[in-house]
């Protein structure tokens, strides 16, 4: 019968009801079957015809034009710096996210900013947090770690630095220094307090977490430790 001697058209032809199959021209495609070719999509072209799939600008590119039959028709166009596209078809890049950058057009991804760094003012890049601040991994600002007592950090630090018992933080030069004598801390201060009272049996030394009294069966009477 007649539907017995029916034919499907091949994949990248259709039939427009004249029982006859006719190609794809360039910038459409089919799957077969089809009543109509479809227009390659943004971010693609094709330059053959009877074919059934577009071919994409590529990743760190894009392009907006609708059934481009060859590449310059096709008009992709680079990603510009601080966005990207890491897919092969695109009808536009994304932008950086936020503590994120990259450099240079045609990305196809954006770095982050390494701990002890910050993203720069043009955005482009990562600078070195200085000496007393930090950062963490993708940090747009670097921490002043001067704000807070008993901290201090080099430059290009990830994280301050916590000085501990018998230390103080020297914010002048950012470095935990030795409690003098007659001094002590406990951890996290700026300033070693003094110990309360000159007898303790410790004050000759450097570097102290806590002040000694007056040993057992003396007394502390202020300029001596009276037996």
């Amino acid at each position: 019968d007649a539907e017995s001697d029916c034919t499907a058209c091949t994949v990248g032809k259709y039939t427009d009801g004249t029982h006859s199959c006719t190609s794809c021209s360039a910038g459409k495609v089919a799957m077969g079957l089809s009543a109509s070719c479809t227009d390659c999509g943004g971010g693609s072209y094709q330059d053959q015809v009877g074919q059934t799939s577009c071919i994409g600008c590529g990743p760190g590119k894009y392009s907006t034009k609708v059934g481009a039959g060859s590449l310059a028709e096709a008009d992709c166009k680079a990603c510009e710096i601080m966005t990207f596209s890491n897919v092969d078809i695109s009808t536009s890049c994304e932008d950086c996210e936020v503590g994120k950058f990259n450099s240079e057009v045609e990305s196809i991804e954006c770095r982050r900013c390494y701990g002890g760094t910050r993203l720069n003012d043009a955005k482009n890049g990562c600078d070195l947090c200085p000496e007393g601040k930090c950062s963490g991994a993708g940090a747009e600002e670097c921490t002043d770690c001067a704000s807070t007592a008993g901290f201090v950090s080099n430059a290009g630090a990830s994280s301050c630095t916590l000085c501990g018992p018998g230390f103080y933080a020297d914010k002048s030069v950012q470095e935990c220094k030795s409690c003098p004598q007659k001094t002590f801390s406990t951890f996290g201060v700026d300033e070693c307090p003094v110990c309360p009272s000159a007898n303790y049996t410790n004050n000759e030394l450097t570097g102290q977490s806590s002040c000694d009294p007056c040993p057992p069966g003396t007394l502390d009477i202020g300029t001596t430790c009276l037996k």
